[in-house]
């Protein structure tokens, strides 16, 4: 996906954050032994997401989404991370907010995924973005279906939308991935990148004229201004 992360913590705030989740590690690791052994699944739990926050802190700006992705998941923080989270998920196996966040681990194979999800939907039976993230993995009749359901459950949520338009962009369905990309826009906070990848589809779809429209959109949005002159100087080159 032709998404882009841009690094928003400048270096005193990364500085104060990364302060708050050390500090929150040293308390668990403090506290741990005396915790009684029906509550240590909430140490763990607390642990692991200071990790993966620490994992998570920009190391420099403008990164592509595969490189952060790939940093974030050959960190050993956020190895630390899923170690804490699957011990959460051991000790209570019915605190579903532990295989949350197991869902969205990174550093884990698709048959896990795959079960975690499972058990997600199990003890979250009407949660939308459950049904989303396991329709995605799904053949693509069924997980055009499966995410149609998941809107269904919750109409005004802009992510589900979004994750349904880029699934529809990976199948090639250009057409409806605009119209969920256009659904999704007043509903999401990340208005520039949405709009950036209506440019895309339009694109891909060969209508270079609304693709190069949409990129100064993107551009005067505040999406980056380097990435959508290039998309546009691309789009004039092949419309000539």
């Amino acid at each position: 996906r032709e998404v882009l992360v841009q690094g928003e913590l400048n270096d005193e705030n990364k500085k104060r954050n990364v302060g708050r989740y050390q500090k929150a590690i040293a308390h668990v690791d403090a506290a741990y032994k005396s915790l009684p052994n029906e509550f240590k699944y909430l140490a763990h739990y607390i642990a692991g997401k200071s990790y993966k926050g620490l994992a998570w802190v920009p190391t420099r700006r403008n990164l592509d989404i595969s490189e952060a992705l790939a940093l974030r998941r050959d960190s050993k923080q956020y190895r630390v991370a899923l170690e804490n989270f699957l011990r959460v998920t051991s000790l209570a196996p019915t605190f579903s907010p532990g295989w949350w966040e197991l869902a969205y681990q990174h550093n884990i194979d698709e048959t896990k995924k795959l079960q975690v999800l499972d058990t997600l939907a199990k003890l979250m039976p009407r949660c939308a973005e459950v049904l989303a993230m396991r329709a995605k993995r799904l053949q693509p009749e069924a997980a055009v279906r499966g995410m149609r359901e998941a809107i269904k459950l919750s109409p005004r949520n802009g992510w589900l939308h979004l994750q349904f338009a880029l699934m529809l962009s990976e199948m090639g369905e250009h057409a409806a991935a605009i119209n969920s990309f256009e659904t999704a826009l007043p509903l999401s906070e990340s208005k520039s990148m949405i709009q950036y990848q209506i440019g895309t589809s339009h694109m891909k779809s060969g209508n270079m004229e609304k693709a190069i429209l949409a990129f100064m959109k993107a551009k005067a949005m505040g999406f980056l201004a380097n990435v959508c002159d290039a998309r546009i100087d691309e789009c004039k080159h092949r419309h000539r």
